[in-house]
Protein backbone atom coordinates (compact mmCIF):
# COMPACT_ATOMS: atom_id res chain seq x y z
CA UNK A 1 0.00 0.00 0.00
CA UNK A 2 1.37 3.35 -1.21
CA UNK A 3 0.47 6.19 0.53
CA UNK A 4 1.73 10.38 1.04
CA UNK A 5 2.86 12.26 3.62
CA UNK A 6 3.72 15.71 3.45
CA UNK A 7 5.95 17.07 6.35
CA UNK A 8 7.82 13.81 6.81
CA UNK A 9 10.49 13.35 5.38
CA UNK A 10 13.67 11.19 5.92
CA UNK A 11 12.93 10.96 9.74
CA UNK A 12 12.88 14.83 9.58
CA UNK A 13 9.51 16.56 11.05
CA UNK A 14 9.45 20.08 9.73
CA UNK A 15 6.98 21.64 12.27
CA UNK A 16 5.95 25.31 10.75
CA UNK A 17 4.48 28.21 12.56
CA UNK A 18 2.59 31.22 10.33
CA UNK A 19 3.52 34.68 11.25
CA UNK A 20 0.15 35.84 10.90
CA UNK A 21 -3.77 34.58 9.59
CA UNK A 22 -5.62 35.62 7.23
CA UNK A 23 -9.52 34.82 8.68
CA UNK A 24 -12.62 36.61 7.86
CA UNK A 25 -14.97 33.80 8.95
CA UNK A 26 -14.18 31.03 10.94
CA UNK A 27 -13.04 28.31 8.61
CA UNK A 28 -15.94 25.64 9.30
CA UNK A 29 -14.78 22.73 6.12
CA UNK A 30 -11.39 22.70 7.15
CA UNK A 31 -11.99 21.79 10.87
CA UNK A 32 -14.97 19.82 9.22
CA UNK A 33 -12.37 18.27 7.13
CA UNK A 34 -9.75 17.50 10.07
CA UNK A 35 -12.91 15.86 12.14
CA UNK A 36 -13.46 13.54 9.08
CA UNK A 37 -10.22 12.02 8.94
CA UNK A 38 -10.09 11.89 12.76
CA UNK A 39 -13.37 10.08 12.80
CA UNK A 40 -11.97 7.79 9.92
CA UNK A 41 -8.82 7.17 11.46
CA UNK A 42 -10.17 5.57 14.16
CA UNK A 43 -13.21 3.75 12.88
CA UNK A 44 -9.76 2.12 10.60
CA UNK A 45 -8.23 1.26 14.01
CA UNK A 46 -11.37 -0.56 14.87
CA UNK A 47 -12.06 -1.82 11.63
CA UNK A 48 -9.08 -2.65 9.29
CA UNK A 49 -10.95 -3.94 6.79
CA UNK A 50 -11.85 -0.31 5.58
CA UNK A 51 -8.27 0.60 5.02
CA UNK A 52 -8.11 -2.53 2.21
CA UNK A 53 -11.82 -2.47 1.42
CA UNK A 54 -11.81 1.92 0.30
CA UNK A 55 -8.31 2.23 -1.06
CA UNK A 56 -8.18 3.79 -4.36
CA UNK A 57 -6.41 0.71 -6.37
CA UNK A 58 -5.57 2.34 -10.17
CA UNK A 59 -6.29 -0.91 -11.88
CA UNK A 60 -9.75 -0.38 -11.10
CA UNK A 61 -10.38 2.85 -13.12
CA UNK A 62 -8.19 1.84 -15.79
CA UNK A 63 -8.74 -1.91 -16.22
CA UNK A 64 -11.74 -2.75 -14.29
CA UNK A 65 -15.11 -3.30 -15.78
CA UNK A 66 -18.08 -1.14 -15.39
CA UNK A 67 -19.04 -2.31 -11.51
CA UNK A 68 -15.13 -1.76 -11.15
CA UNK A 69 -14.46 1.65 -12.44
CA UNK A 70 -17.47 3.04 -10.97
CA UNK A 71 -16.07 1.76 -7.52
CA UNK A 72 -12.53 3.09 -8.74
CA UNK A 73 -14.22 6.62 -9.11
CA UNK A 74 -16.09 6.01 -5.11
CA UNK A 75 -12.60 5.02 -3.64
CA UNK A 76 -10.91 8.31 -5.27
CA UNK A 77 -12.87 10.61 -2.70
CA UNK A 78 -12.96 7.84 -0.22
CA UNK A 79 -9.39 6.92 -0.14
CA UNK A 80 -8.38 10.60 0.71
CA UNK A 81 -10.38 10.22 4.31
CA UNK A 82 -7.64 7.04 4.99
CA UNK A 83 -4.57 6.82 6.26
CA UNK A 84 -1.87 4.33 7.27
CA UNK A 85 -0.85 5.07 10.42
CA UNK A 86 -0.86 8.03 13.09
CA UNK A 87 2.01 9.99 12.17
CA UNK A 88 1.08 10.17 8.70
CA UNK A 89 -2.78 11.19 9.78
CA UNK A 90 -1.33 13.95 12.24
CA UNK A 91 1.12 15.10 9.69
CA UNK A 92 -1.19 15.78 7.22
CA UNK A 93 -4.09 17.33 9.64
CA UNK A 94 -1.58 19.81 10.35
CA UNK A 95 -0.53 20.50 7.92
CA UNK A 96 -4.47 21.27 6.66
CA UNK A 97 -4.79 23.38 9.83
CA UNK A 98 -1.87 25.57 9.14
CA UNK A 99 -2.38 26.25 5.46
CA UNK A 100 -6.58 25.39 5.22
CA UNK A 101 -7.49 28.10 6.98
CA UNK A 102 -6.36 31.21 5.04
CA UNK A 103 -7.56 29.32 1.55
CA UNK A 104 -10.77 28.57 2.76
CA UNK A 105 -10.78 32.65 3.55
CA UNK A 106 -9.70 33.25 0.50
CA UNK A 107 -11.98 30.84 -1.51
CA UNK A 108 -14.76 30.66 0.11
CA UNK A 109 -16.06 27.82 2.01
CA UNK A 110 -18.08 26.68 -1.19
CA UNK A 111 -15.35 27.33 -3.30
CA UNK A 112 -12.81 25.55 -1.07
CA UNK A 113 -14.54 22.45 -0.85
CA UNK A 114 -14.82 22.39 -4.69
CA UNK A 115 -11.15 23.05 -4.67
CA UNK A 116 -10.03 20.83 -1.95
CA UNK A 117 -11.53 17.80 -3.91
CA UNK A 118 -10.52 18.48 -6.95
CA UNK A 119 -7.03 18.55 -6.23
CA UNK A 120 -7.69 15.36 -4.71
CA UNK A 121 -9.07 13.91 -7.95
CA UNK A 122 -6.00 15.60 -9.83
CA UNK A 123 -3.85 13.82 -7.75
CA UNK A 124 -5.10 10.25 -8.46
CA UNK A 125 -5.33 10.45 -11.92
CA UNK A 126 -2.00 11.58 -12.80
CA UNK A 127 -0.88 8.47 -10.37
CA UNK A 128 -2.79 6.14 -11.80
CA UNK A 129 -1.64 6.70 -15.44
CA UNK A 130 1.74 7.18 -14.22
CA UNK A 131 2.09 4.04 -11.85
CA UNK A 132 3.68 1.37 -13.10
CA UNK A 133 2.35 -0.94 -10.37
CA UNK A 134 -1.69 0.09 -10.55
CA UNK A 135 -2.98 -2.70 -8.19
CA UNK A 136 -1.11 -1.13 -5.29
CA UNK A 137 -3.71 0.69 -3.48
CA UNK A 138 -3.24 4.12 -2.26
CA UNK A 139 -4.46 6.45 0.57
CA UNK A 140 -4.03 9.35 2.17
CA UNK A 141 -4.90 13.52 2.01
CA UNK A 142 -1.70 14.63 0.97
CA UNK A 143 -2.39 14.93 -2.68
CA UNK A 144 -5.32 17.19 -1.59
CA UNK A 145 -2.70 18.98 0.78
CA UNK A 146 -0.61 19.92 -2.26
CA UNK A 147 -2.94 21.41 -3.84
CA UNK A 148 -3.99 23.66 -0.94
CA UNK A 149 -0.20 24.28 -0.42
CA UNK A 150 -0.11 25.66 -3.93
CA UNK A 151 -2.59 27.75 -3.38
CA UNK A 152 -1.22 29.26 -0.61
CA UNK A 153 1.79 29.72 -2.26
CA UNK A 154 0.04 31.77 -4.82
CA UNK A 155 -2.03 33.39 -2.19
CA UNK A 156 0.14 34.37 0.25
CA UNK A 157 3.83 34.19 -1.54
CA UNK A 158 5.33 36.36 0.65
CA UNK A 159 4.36 35.20 3.98
CA UNK A 160 6.68 34.27 6.38
CA UNK A 161 6.98 31.25 7.69
CA UNK A 162 8.90 30.09 10.75
CA UNK A 163 10.17 26.62 9.86
CA UNK A 164 11.77 24.52 12.50
CA UNK A 165 14.54 22.31 11.75
CA UNK A 166 16.91 21.01 13.50
CA UNK A 167 16.27 22.98 17.20
CA UNK A 168 16.53 26.28 14.97
CA UNK A 169 13.37 28.58 13.89
CA UNK A 170 14.12 29.15 10.19
CA UNK A 171 11.75 32.51 8.77
CA UNK A 172 11.14 31.81 4.74
CA UNK A 173 8.56 32.83 2.64
CA UNK A 174 5.87 31.00 1.69
CA UNK A 175 6.28 30.52 -1.71
CA UNK A 176 9.83 29.39 -0.65
CA UNK A 177 8.50 26.59 1.55
CA UNK A 178 6.16 25.81 -0.84
CA UNK A 179 8.43 25.27 -3.42
CA UNK A 180 10.75 23.38 -1.77
CA UNK A 181 8.41 20.36 -1.29
CA UNK A 182 7.50 20.74 -4.78
CA UNK A 183 11.03 20.75 -5.85
CA UNK A 184 11.93 17.37 -3.31
CA UNK A 185 8.48 15.39 -5.09
CA UNK A 186 10.17 16.04 -8.63
CA UNK A 187 13.12 14.79 -7.45
CA UNK A 188 12.19 11.76 -5.45
CA UNK A 189 9.88 10.52 -8.73
CA UNK A 190 12.97 10.99 -10.92
CA UNK A 191 15.08 9.05 -8.22
CA UNK A 192 12.89 6.25 -7.26
CA UNK A 193 13.21 6.57 -3.69
CA UNK A 194 11.26 6.25 -1.24
CA UNK A 195 9.08 3.67 -3.83
CA UNK A 196 6.30 3.32 -0.70
CA UNK A 197 4.98 7.54 -1.13
CA UNK A 198 2.71 8.22 -4.29
CA UNK A 199 5.29 10.76 -5.16
CA UNK A 200 3.22 11.07 -8.42
CA UNK A 201 -0.15 11.62 -6.49
CA UNK A 202 1.70 14.76 -4.29
CA UNK A 203 2.58 16.13 -8.00
CA UNK A 204 -0.57 15.85 -9.62
CA UNK A 205 -2.37 17.67 -6.95
CA UNK A 206 -0.03 19.90 -6.79
CA UNK A 207 -0.21 21.00 -10.41
CA UNK A 208 -4.12 20.85 -10.02
CA UNK A 209 -3.96 23.26 -7.28
CA UNK A 210 -1.63 26.17 -9.23
CA UNK A 211 -3.94 25.71 -12.12
CA UNK A 212 -7.00 26.01 -10.25
CA UNK A 213 -5.89 29.38 -8.03
CA UNK A 214 -4.36 31.09 -11.10
CA UNK A 215 -7.89 31.17 -12.55
CA UNK A 216 -9.81 31.43 -9.19
CA UNK A 217 -7.12 34.44 -8.75
CA UNK A 218 -7.56 36.21 -12.24
CA UNK A 219 -11.34 35.52 -12.58
CA UNK A 220 -13.03 36.01 -8.49
CA UNK A 221 -10.06 38.77 -7.54
CA UNK A 222 -10.22 37.98 -4.10
CA UNK A 223 -9.93 40.64 -1.35
CA UNK A 224 -6.31 39.13 0.08
CA UNK A 225 -5.05 41.65 2.65
CA UNK A 226 -2.58 41.69 5.84
CA UNK A 227 -4.74 40.89 9.06
CA UNK A 228 -3.49 41.78 12.76
CA UNK A 229 -0.01 39.56 13.50
CA UNK A 230 -0.09 37.12 15.81
CA UNK A 231 2.53 34.69 17.37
Amino acid sequence: MLYGNINHKNGIHLVVIEEREFERFPPFVTWALIAANVVVFFAEVMNPWILDAFSFVPAHLLEGDGFLKAFGVMTIFTSMFLHADIIHLLSNMYVLWVFGDDCENVYGRGHFTLFYFTCGVGASLLYAITTPSPEIPVVGASGALFGVLAAYAIFFPTRRLYVYVRYLFIPVPAIVYVLFYAIFEFLYTLSGINPYIAHTAHIGGFLTGILLSIVFKATKRPRIYRTTRRW
